[in-house]
């Protein structure tokens, strides 16, 4: 739909963390005066074979960053500009020392201006404004009346005007009126407010139709000082331009002052600050801005400067450097003149801005792994945003990443629901009918990720309250979005980029659209030589919501380059001929093999619990993206190199895929038992002999079997041996681990519980080898899902008649003496649930 319209966005104002394959990988004079602005006709606004080098290895691990236009950024030029707001019987009249020797006169420049220049107080300091129309309209700067006091959305400060006495000083009136904002611009610093109660005749200040020029006398008014008030400066207009041209001066200017004193890295330092703010001030609105050396400090934010014919050309923003040095710089008119060419006729809901307020580093990601971009993201330091573009139309199919920086600055992306963090508590915005225009606003004051209240949001940009959306529900509501495609979307998106709990359950394991097998798991890379044979056969790739490899294993088209830039190319082609490919995104992971290797992937294995190790659901894809079940794939290995139908790569995917993945995943030895996880390794790094209780409660009392029990336990994961026959040679001194790691211990049964999966294992014939595997991925049932037999040749087949029976069975055993013996200790290790 292009560009989405907010209404009036006047103002600015859980984090997901990838755990995924980490643990996995080893103004001027003489023209006609423009008008004041006119509210009655006023429009609503409308806002918003070598290895890779250590540098390129470097290089691809964390996804590149574009900095962006924010609120934040732009606080590091605007800092302090309000004055600390004293008492008002502290609060002197001033009694203004006007400078002698000024160029032109600018005793008459006071005179005129100093009584449509007024004083206004937030609950946190004090600055300056500016009467721009009869009836009460005041311009001044948006940080200064942004910490006003806040009804809903509509934000009110307190104003008090001041007279020019017959010595020619400014006399306050000590009456406070209230003022209304009615329009705010956070990127440009302005705001027109608007007093309350009927006024007319009141001074007022033109802005220039003319634009100042370098060298032309000036004077600015405010409020800075000791508790002074209306005090004037007098100086010249010392440059023009973009503030981005003037940012490398600061530089000197913020290293001068004492602080810095000694401080060699501070140009450096701030060097790379301002170079960086250049480069965000580059990607917006122009912002011209007027510098002079009239020498402006906190408390006269907001002020007016104006040339000799007493008109506003600019107005005051922000300083830097000391009273010896320092440069002074003003909104320019020419963003003044367009900020008030359209002011609301009611005062504005204040809502924060997305595109500015959600931080200063963005990323654009394909956050469902379907290898097209869906989520712009974006960080600060107290803040964050979210943009989806659900129906994915910003940016076609096959394109390459964008200019996250210029689609940005164009507000470019096409999202219909965006979400925003900020230390004030959180929004969601929905454009709920794809419509281009945002039409409802849940808020989360208190940060809780529950709605507080729910706005519907008019043509007009008001909002109007509808208690029916403020159900204390989460803030993702994909309900509120009409198309069921998109729907989903947000159900999927919203989970992974800001996590279950704040989206509106929707249920669903597998999501029907899969992730690209060679873009899901991310588009920045690294290029390695898994088998060191001196020749490429792996990408490592990785975004900021998922990580993963590209094996290929044949080197067919990975094999000489030797750049992740060329690589990344290949990549974003998908020109990749890769036989298997494992994407990882939080606690899912996805497998992809091209088995018969004729350049497509046809087959899968899927884990919604990465923990386990093992496939929860796995599935022969057809052309047509047909996904048929392959349940005898399920509660084995993720990745089992066997599974290539060519003997060679099958080989060479082990070797590479030994050096990339735990063997808790990965089935290197054969396909047989080792494509199940091994309860004698995959237990844990805790072992002990006998005493069951002292890592869980879920085996019983203790045994009483001595050495013939040894149990291992992790942090997700709990495993049990047990010698039935108690046959094992005595251990000794030997510890527990010490017996495991040793060969010689003989367990004819053993039981895993891995990440919320158990299995249980049967040496049923006692010939010293696991036969039986029985496997559950829900184990508060007891009862085993699926069961294995495993033959001496280490073919694995289904075995029907022993799902849906309990985990724990005496009877598989072939001799009734262990089967006798088996179930006096099953009973004391296991519940009566597992139990047959």
């Amino acid at each position: 739909m292009g560009k989405r319209w907010f209404g009036r966005l006047g103002g600015s104002s859980g984090y997901v963390a990838a755990a995924i394959l980490g643990p996995l990988v080893a103004g001027c004079g003489g023209a006609t005066p423009a008008p004041p602005p006119d509210p009655a006709s006023a429009k609503a606004d409308a806002a918003p074979a070598a290895k890779a080098t250590k540098a390129e290895a470097t290089k691809a691990q964390a996804p590149s960053t574009a900095r962006v236009p924010s609120r934040s950024m732009l606080d590091l030029l605007r800092r302090a500009e309000l004055l600390p707001s004293p008492d008002a019987a502290s609060t002197k009249s001033a009694l203004a020392s006007l400078p002698e020797g000024g160029k032109g006169d600018v005793r008459e420049n006071y005179r005129a201006v100093a009584p449509a220049t007024v004083i206004i107080r937030t609950p946190t300091g004090l600055g300056t404004g500016v009467i721009v129309g009869p009836t009460g309209w005041i311009l001044t700067n948006n940080h200064v009346v942004d910490s006003g006091e806040r009804e809903d959305f509509r934000i009110k400060v307190s104003v008090e005007l001041g007279t020019l006495d017959k010595s020619g000083a400014m006399e306050r009136t000590n009456k406070p009126i209230t003022a209304w904002v009615h329009k705010a611009d956070p990127m440009r610093d302005l705001a027109i407010i608007k007093l309350e109660g009927n006024h007319k005749d009141l001074p007022f200040i033109r802005p220039a139709a003319k634009d100042p020029a370098p060298g032309e006398p000036v004077a600015s008014l405010g409020h800075a000082g000791s508790g002074l008030v209306w005090a004037i400066k007098d100086g010249e207009v010392a440059a023009v331009g973009k503030l981005a041209t003037h940012l490398s001066q600061l530089v000197s200017l913020e290293c001068s002052g004492s602080e810095s004193a000694g401080d060699d890295a501070c140009p450096k330092r701030k060097q790379e600050m301002f170079e960086g703010l250049k480069k965000v001030l580059e990607h917006d609105k122009p912002l011209m801005v007027v510098q002079s050396t009239c020498p402006n400090w906190p408390g006269d934010s907001g002020g007016p400067l104006v040339n000799r014919g007493n008109e506003l050309v600019g107005l005051n923003s922000f300083g830097y450097g000391n009273s010896e040095n320092r440069a002074t710089f003003h909104v320019h008119v020419s963003e003044i003149r367009t900020f008030l060419s359209e002011i609301p006729v009611q005062p504005a809901d204040v809502l924060p801005d997305p595109w500015f307020d959600g931080g200063e580093e963005a990323t654009i990601e394909d956050a469902d792994l379907d290898g097209r971009y869906d989520v712009l993201r974006t960080e600060g330091r107290a803040a964050m945003a979210r943009f989806y573009d659900l129906d994915q139309s910003t940016i076609g199919e096959g394109a390459g990443k964008p200019d996250v920086g210029a689609l940005y600055g164009k507000r470019g992306f096409d999202a219909e629901v965006i979400f925003l963090a900020t230390r004030d508590g959180s929004f969601a915005w929905y454009d709920t009918d794809d419509d281009g225009r945002y039409d409802v606003v849940l808020h989360d004051e208190r940060g809780s990720g529950r709605v507080t209240h729910g706005y519907r949001i008019g043509k007009n940009g008001k909002l109007g309250k509808d208690d029916a959306l403020g159900s204390g529900g989460p803030m993702i509501q994909p309900d509120l979005v009409v198309q069921s495609a998109e729907r989903s979307a947000l159900a999927r998106l919203g989970s992974i980029t800001l996590g279950a709990s704040m989206v509106e359950s929707r249920g669903g394991e597998l999501a029907e659209n899969l992730p690209s097998p060679l873009l899901g798991g991310g588009r920045e890379v690294a290029i390695e030589d898994m088998d060191g044979d001196g020749r490429t056969d792996t990408l490592v790739t990785r975004s900021v919501y998922s990580h993963g490899f590209v094996f290929d294993v044949d080197q067919g088209t990975l094999g000489e380059v030797h750049k992740n830039d060329a690589a990344q190319a290949l990549l974003e082609k998908q020109a990749v001929d890769a036989e298997a490919t494992m994407i990882a995104q939080g606690p899912r992971l996805w497998v992809y093999y091209d088995r018969n290797d004729d350049g497509k992937f046809d087959f899968l294995t899927y884990t919604s619990r990465v923990g386990t190790g093992v496939a929860l659901e796995a599935y022969r894809l057809g052309e047509d993206g047909r996904k048929e079940p392959a349940p005898e794939h399920v509660g084995r290995k993720m990745l089992r190199p066997r599974l290539l139908e060519n003997g060679t790569l099958a080989a060479r995917l082990g070797r590479v895929a030994v050096r990339a993945i735990p063997s808790a995943t990965s089935a290197i030895a054969d396909d047989g038992l080792d494509s199940f996880p091994d309860p004698l390794r995959h237990g844990g790094i805790y072992f002990s002999f006998g005493d069951t209780s002292r890592w869980s409660t879920a085996f019983g009392p203790k045994t009483g079997w001595d050495k013939a029990v040894i149990v291992s336990a992790g942090m997700t994961s709990t495993s049990l041996v047990v010698d039935v026959n108690k046959d094992s040679p005595a251990p000794g001194k030997l510890s527990a681990q010490e017996v495991i790691t040793g060969g010689k211990f003989k367990p004819e049964f053993a039981f895993l519980h891995r990440d919320g999966a158990e299995w249980t294992y049967y040496d049923t014939d006692q010939d010293g080898r696991f036969d039986l595997v029985l496997f559950t991925g829900a184990p508060s049932s007891g009862l085993a899902e699926r069961a294995y037999r495993i033959d001496a040749n280490g073919a694995v087949t289904m075995d029907p008649s022993l799902a849906g029976g309990k985990m724990v069975r005496p009877s598989v055993f072939t001799k009734k003496p262990t089967q006798a013996q088996f179930k006096k200790v099953a009973g004391e290790l296991f519940q009566a649930r597992s139990l047959e």
